[in-house]
C-alpha cells in the first residue's frame, strides 16, 4: 500500500521540530537570535541616554567601586564598602570603572552580563536539547519574558545570577566538573541564597562522581580552594565575608508576623502574581530529568528562605529576586517539550505572544523604570546648591544621591544617615530592636533614634505608600518638617529638628 505523503505545513513543522546539526536551519536559528539579542541592546542604547538604571541600589554599587578606586570615607562615613550583597559583581565594575568611569562600567557590566546569559540559554538549549528552534524559541522568551529585560539592566547583580544558574545548567549536563568547581564556589558571592545551588549540585556532583574517586577530590579541592581564595579577597576589600545587606532588610521591612504556612503562603502567591509565572510554573517539569533535582531544590529552598524571613522582598524592585529562578523554569519547559514533541507547537506560540508583550508593555515598563533614579536628580542638584555646609541627611534610597553629591557635584561635607541601613550599619542593630522585635509596630521609634544619632537636619523620602510614612513617623515622634523641594518624581526635602533628641 503506497503511503500518503505529508503535507507542507506538517514537514514544516518536523522541519523545525527535528532539526539535526549541518541543516540550513541550525545556522538560520543562531543568527536570528544573535540579530534579536543585539536589536534589544541597540533600542538600549538609544532609549537609556542618559545612562540611568531602574533600580537605586545600582548606585551603591557605583559608589563602591568609586570608593575602592578613590579611597573614603563616603557620605556615611565608611571607608569600606558598605551595603555589598555580591562582591564578585562589585569586582567587576571596580575593574570596569578603572577603565570606562563609574556609571559607564555599571552599564558595561550589564550588558555584559545580558550577552552571557544570552548565550548560556542557546547553549542550555541546543546542547542540552539538541534543537535550534527549541533554543531559538527560548532564548527569546528567556529574554523578554515579563520584566527579564529590565533586570538585566537594572545595574545590580541580577543578571550576573542568572547567567551564572544558566551556565550551571550547561555546565552539569555537559558533566564539565571542573568548571562548575569554580563556578559553585563563586555562587555565593553573586548572590547569597545561591549558597543553596552550590550544596546541592556539589552533592550532586558527589553522588555522580561516586566511583570516580579521585575526580570527587579534585572537585572538592578545586571548590574549596576557589572559594577560599574568593572569601579572602572579600574580607580584604568590604572587611567582612557575610553581607549585612539581607540583615538590613529583614530588620527594617518587618511586619506583622503571620504562621510559618502563612508566610509561605504568600510567598508563593507571589510568585503567582510575579510577571514571570507562567515561566516559573516550568519548574514542576524538573522532575523529569535527574539534573533537574538540585535546580527544584534550589526553587523551594529560595521560597521557603524567603517565607521564613520576609516573604514581602520577593515583591520588592519589581520581583527580581525571583529572575534567578527564571533559568529554571525555562530549563524545565525544555525537558516538558523536549519529552513530548507533539506538544512544541506550544513554544512557538509562547514566543510570539512573549514577544508581543514585550513590545506592548515590556519594553515601556523599561523605558519607564530608567526614569526612576533620574527624577533623583533635581533633588540631588537643590541639596548640592542649597543644603547648609555639614549638612546631614536622613536618606532611605542610599544609592543616586549620595553617589551625587560626592562624586558628581563634590559635596564632600555633606553627612548622609540610612535608615535601613544599607550604608548605615548602626541602624541595623536600632531596627532590630524597635521594628523587628515588635514586628514593625514601633517603626516610628527607629526612625527617631536614627535621626536622633545622626543629628540629621535634612531628610529626603519618597511620596508613596510605607516611603511616605518616614516623614510621618518623625512627626509622631515631635520632630518639625519644614518642607523645601518636592521633586517631578516624587521625592521631598524637609529642613527636619527637634528638642527632644537631647531629652
Amino acid at each position: 500500500m503506497k503511503r500518503k505523503s505529508k503535507g507542507l505545513g506538517v514537514q514544516f513543522f518536523n522541519s523545525m521540530t527535528y532539526a539535526h546539526s549541518g541543516k540550513p536551519f541550525e545556522k538560520l536559528a543562531v543568527y536570528v537570535f544573535i540579530f534579536v539579542v543585539f536589536c534589544i541592546l541597540g533600542a538600549t542604547f538609544l532609549v537609556n541616554n542618559p545612562i540611568s538604571f531602574s533600580v537605586d541600589d545600582a548606585y551603591i554599587t557605583i559608589a563602591n567601586s568609586e570608593l575602592i578606586l578613590r579611597g573614603g570615607p563616603d557620605l556615611f562615613g565608611n571607608y569600606l564598602p558598605t551595603g555589598v550583597t555580591s562582591p564578585i559583581h562589585l569586582f567587576l565594575e571596580t575593574m570596569l570603572s578603572s577603565v570606562f568611569g563609574g556609571v559607564n562600567g555599571a552599564y558595561i557590566a550589564a550588558v555584559s552580563m545580558a550577552v552571557i546569559y544570552s548565550a548560556g540559554l542557546w547553549k542550555m538549549f541546543s546542547v542540552c536539547f539538541k534543537n535550534k528552534a527549541l533554543a531559538l524559541c527560548g532564548g527569546i522568551i528567556g529574554l523578554v519574558s515579563g520584566g527579564t529585560w529590565m533586570q538585566l539592566m537594572n545595574g545590580l547583580e541580577t543578571g550576573m545570577a542568572m547567567a551564572a544558574v544558566t551556565w550551571s545548567i550547561f555546565l552539569l549536563f555537559k558533566q564539565r566538573y571542573t568548571l562548575l568547581s569554580i563556578l559553585c564556589a563563586a555562587l555565593p558571592f553573586i548572590r547569597p541564597e545561591l549558597v543553596f545551588l552550590t550544596f546541592f549540585v556539589s552533592v550532586f556532583c558527589m553522588w555522580d562522581l561516586r566511583y570516580r574517586r579521585y575526580d570527587q577530590l579534585r572537585f572538592l579541592f578545586v571548590l574549596c580552594f576557589v572559594g577560599c581564595a574568593i572569601a579572602l579577597a572579600v574580607y580584604f576589600v568590604t572587611g567582612s565575608v557575610v553581607p549585612l545587606t539581607a540583615e538590613a532588610k529583614t530588620a527594617f521591612f518587618a511586619r506583622p508576623s503571620d504562621g510559618f504556612l502563612d508566610r509561605v503562603a504568600v510567598a508563593f502567591s507571589l510568585v503567582f502574581r510575579s510577571p514571570i509565572a507562567m515561566v516559573l510554573a516550568g519548574s514542576v517539569f524538573l522532575i523529569y530529568s535527574r539534573i533537574g533535582i538540585p535546580y527544584l531544590a534550589l526553587f523551594f529552598s529560595i521560597i521557603f528562605a524567603a517565607a521564613l524571613e520576609l516573604p514581602d522582598a520577593l515583591y520588592h524592585n519589581w520581583f527580581r529576586y525571583l529572575y534567578i529562578l527564571l533559568p529554571i523554569g525555562l530549563f524545565g519547559w525544555g525537558l516538558l517539550f523536549s519529552r513530548f514533541m507533539f506538544i512544541r507547537s506550544v513554544v512557538y506560540v509562547a514566543t510570539f505572544l512573549s514577544a508581543c508583550m514585550f513590545i506592548v508593555s515590556g519594553w515601556r515598563d523599561y523605558k519607564e523604570a530608567l526614569s526612576l533614579n533620574l527624577s533623583q536628580r533635581d533633588v540631588a542638584e537643590w541639596i548640592s546648591k542649597n543644603a547648609e555646609y555639614n549638612g546631614r541627611i536622613l536618606i532611605h534610597d542610599a544609592g543616586y544621591v549620595p553617589w551625587y553629591l560626592q562624586f558628581v557635584s563634590s559635596r564632600t561635607d555633606l553627612y548622609a544617615v540610612d535608615v535601613v541601613g544599607l550604608k548605615t550599619p548602626s541602624s541595623i542593630a536600632i531596627n532590630k530592636e524597635f521594628i523587628k522585635s515588635t514586628n514593625g509596630a514601633d517603626r516610628w521609634k527607629a526612625v527617631n533614634r536614627i535621626a536622633c544619632k545622626g543629628s540629621v537636619n535634612y531628610l529626603i523620602d519618597l511620596d508613596v505608600p510605607f516611603w511616605a510614612d518616614i516623614s510621618l513617623d518623625l512627626r509622631d515622634a515631635g520632630w518639625r518638617l519644614d518642607h523645601l523641594f518636592g521633586g517631578p518624581g516624587g521625592y521631598n526635602i524637609y529642613r527636619t529638628s527637634s528638642d527632644m533628641c537631647s531629652k
